[in-house]
């Protein structure tokens, strides 16, 4: 998994496609280097970002609960901060879980 830390366009260049077209550019790179899913953290206070990520194809869960992703066979849940995180996958083997199930690998401390 590799995350998008950040991603910022001019107040005055928005609306224009421009922060679509580079999140593209660099998760297309992330695909080509190997990596499966990206992830991202939207701050509290940035309830714009939620559909925004959305619009995009992007995955969002609900602030401080976690994310529950199927790799293949195995249940992963993300659990890190308790900002809202959103993820998408690279690969049609990462998909949405809606159930996370007892021993599931559960991943923390990916973002110090």
């Amino acid at each position: 998994m590799v995350l998008l830390d950040f991603l910022a366009v001019r107040a005055d260049r928005r609306g224009e496609g421009l922060g679509r077209r580079l999140a593209e550019s660099f998760l297309d790179r992330y695909r080509a280097d190997g990596y499966r899913a990206a992830l991202t953290n939207i701050a509290p206070a940035r309830h714009d970002l939620v559909s925004l990520y959305q619009h995009w194809g992007w995955h969002v869960g609900a602030p401080a609960a976690g994310l529950g992703v199927q790799i293949g066979d195995d249940p992963v849940l993300i659990n890190e901060k308790p900002e809202r995180m959103a993820w998408l996958p690279l690969v049609p083997e990462v998909r949405p879980s809606l159930t996370v199930v007892p021993g599931a690998l559960v991943v923390t401390g990916i973002f110090d």
